[in-house]
């Protein structure tokens, strides 16, 4: 074991979880130039991972630049070579001198051959896979737009109880509302507020938790007699106005608070 490598690799590898392991599990095996000859099931022991895991793994890590495996073509009882490259300032570990092309390794001294072919890796569906990881980790995260701060900002000053304005934005985040999606949450919100104007702000409920649970597609709240819905006495009374019980309100309000067109 190189104490040397494996701090390297410790301090400046770009990998984290199961890639980490396989990357210290080399590290543990490698000399000061950064060699190793273990076989996969070694690996894969302190990794502690499974043989498939590492399998898929080691092409990622080639992709990544951090790793270049030099594939024995001397049988089942020969290992590959393994050369960890992670940088530091730019420079790796050990210069690679010794490499005839980009996929070939001139094995010699531990390994006790040397291939005359060329060893070249076949381009399957595994190592399609790993470049799709490596270009995922490229890729900076995508940042909200900047629409959505300001629907959740008209979202929020609607809604009829200010509290939890952080769980709220996350909410709203998360569900990315489109057009359509605002026009009802927001219609719906209104309605609620119209329907809880008179309720104690303790029994209303908080914005993030009523975003979670697509409070919006709940029926409109109807009075009740004895636990039983009672029908809406609705009296169109001219000017824009109706009569909703004995309240008077303006049919645009009336419309958001039950979903209906009003009639005499």
């Amino acid at each position: 074991m190189s104490v040397k490598v494996l701090a390297r690799v410790w301090a400046h590898s770009q990998t984290a979880g199961g890639e980490l392991l396989v990357m210290l599990a080399l590290a543990d095996h490698a000399n000061d130039a950064g060699e190793c000859w273990p076989y996969i099931g070694k690996i894969a022991e302190k990794a502690r991972l499974s043989r498939r895991q590492v399998k898929n793994i080691l092409p990622w890590l080639e992709e990544l630049g951090e790793l270049k495996i030099a594939r024995s073509n001397g049988g089942l009882h020969r290992g590959h070579r393994y050369l960890i490259c992670v940088k530091e300032n730019g420079e790796s570990i050990s210069p690679v001198k010794n490499l005839p092309g980009e996929t070939e390794f001139t094995l010699k001294g531990e390994m006790g051959f040397t291939p005359t072919e060329p060893s070249y890796r076949t381009v399957n569906n595994t190592h399609a896979k790993a470049r799709e990881r490596v270009s995922s980790i490229s890729k900076k995260k995508k940042q909200p737009d900047p629409a959505q701060f300001e629907a959740f900002t008209s979202f929020y000053e609607a809604y009829p109880r200010h509290v939890g304005k952080g769980d709220a934005e996350k909410a709203w985040l998360k569900l990315n509302p489109d057009l359509d999606l605002t026009g009802r949450i927001m219609a719906a919100v209104r309605r609620y507020a119209d329907e809880v104007q008179d309720t104690e702000p303790k029994y209303i409920k908080h914005p993030g938790p009523w975003l979670n649970s697509k409070r919006w597609e709940d029926e409109p709240a109807r009075p009740t007699v004895d636990g039983q819905a009672k029908p809406l006495q609705v009296k169109d009374i001219g000017n824009g106005m109706v009569e909703v019980d004995g309240r008077q309100m303006d049919r645009a309000t009336y419309e958001r608070r039950y979903g209906q067109q009003a009639t005499t």
